[in-house]
């Protein structure tokens, strides 16, 4: 999926460490509204880490540099003011931490399937519905290919 956006990456990680960013109103006016690599905060990250390239989705960020991409957590505050700026509000300057990936998140950690499906309650044979709501007007989700 990072391929996408950044064909040149051939290795991605986890962030050990949080990225403190500070967003100006320099880099909100020269943003682009629906773009993972051109928005506000995708700008700040730019000018700050003097990276190739950046995608901010409402949930993940990549910093790029090179061929290596390290992968960030991007918290509610921040992903709620990504939402608001692809929906045409204004990206309200400020300091924003990109977080690092927790430890039960981190990419090829493994979850055997069979210890989760015996803790599950039982429903008594009714199917459980569960109501997924995806929240819409903003940019593309980052999503792997099938």
């Amino acid at each position: 999926m990072v391929r996408k956006f950044a064909p040149q990456v051939n290795k991605v990680t986890d962030a050990d460490d949080d990225l403190l960013i500070s967003v100006t109103d320099k880099d909100a006016k020269t943003s682009k509204k629906k773009d993972h690599n051109e928005c506000a905060m995708a700008v700040a990250v730019k000018r700050q880490e003097q990276c190739s390239n950046v995608i901010i989705s409402a949930s993940t960020a990549y910093v790029i540099k090179g061929n290596h991409a390290t992968r960030y957590k991007v918290p509610e505050s921040a992903s709620r003011e990504v939402v608001s700026f692809d929906r045409g509000a204004e990206f309200e300057p400020g300091d924003y931490k990109l977080k690092a990936i927790a430890p039960s998140g981190r990419l090829g950690k493994y979850h055997a399937p069979d210890s989760r499906k015996e803790q599950r309650p039982k429903t008594g044979g009714m199917a459980k519905h569960f109501v997924y709501h995806h929240t819409g007007n903003i940019r593309e989700r980052l999503k792997a290919k099938p």
